[in-house]
C-alpha cells in the first residue's frame, strides 16, 4: 500500500523541526502535484500533495556526532556503576549517612537514565541498553571488589572478562 501524507501536516512537521534547530530545512524536499516518479508514494487527491524526497524526515548523523553519543554512552555506564555503589554504601551506613548515599543514588540514577536516553536518540536502543547495562555490571562488579571486599576468584574475573569482550564487540558490529 503506497504511503499518503497530507501536505499541510507535513509543513506544520517542518516548520517545527526548523524551529527547534533539528538540521531539517523545507528546502531538503521537493513537493510536486499529481503523480511521484517513487511507487511507494501517490497523491490522496488532487488538493493534497506528494513527497518525492524523504530527506525531510531523516537526518544525517555525523561521524563525529555518532562517536560524541558513544562516549555519552559509556559516561551512561559510569554513571550506573555510581548508583550501585551508593546503593552499597547506603547498605552499609546508618541514619543520616544511609540518606545521603539514598540521594547520591537518586541523583547518579536520574543523570545515568537522562544520558541513556540522550544516547539512544541516535543509536539503537536494543545495543544501546546491552552496552549501557554491561558497562554497570562489569563495573559494579570490579567496584564491588575494590570496595566491598566481595570474591575475585578465577571464574569471576573470567566472566567479566567475556562482559568486556562483548561490549567491545556490540560497539564493533553497530553502524
Amino acid at each position: 500500500m503506497p504511503y499518503k501524507i497530507n501536505v499541510s501536516w507535513l509543513f506544520l512537521f517542518i516548520r517545527t523541526l526548523d524551529k527547534h534547530n533539528e538540521g531539517f530545512k523545507t528546502s531538503q524536499i521537493a513537493v510536486v502535484k499529481s503523480q511521484s516518479p517513487f511507487k511507494n508514494w501517490q497523491a490522496v487527491n488532487k488538493d493534497e500533495y506528494i513527497i518525492t524526497f524523504a530527506a525531510a524526515c531523516t537526518k544525517r548523523l555525523t561521524k563525529i556526532e555518532i562517536i560524541m553519543n558513544w562516549i555519552v554512552l559509556v559516561i551512561a555506564g559510569l554513571f550506573e556503576v555510581a548508583f550501585a555503589f551508593c546503593l552499597g554504601k547506603a547498605k552499609e551506613s546508618t541514619g543520616n549517612t544511609a540518606t545521603f548515599w539514598m540521594l547520591g543514588f537518586l541523583l547518579t540514577l536520574s543523570i545515568s537514565m537522562y544520558l541513556l536516553y540522550r544516547a539512544i536518540q541516535t543509536l539503537p536502543i536494543g545495543t544501546s541498553y546491552a552496552v549501557w547495562t554491561g558497562i554497570g555490571a562489569v563495573g559494579t562488579a570490579i567496584v564491588g571488589i575494590i570496595f566491598f571486599r566481595e570474591p575475585a576468584d578465577f571464574w569471576r574475573l573470567f566472566f567479566i572478562s567475556t562482559l568486556v569482550i562483548s561490549i567491545v564487540g556490540l560497539r564493533v558490529v553497530t553502524h
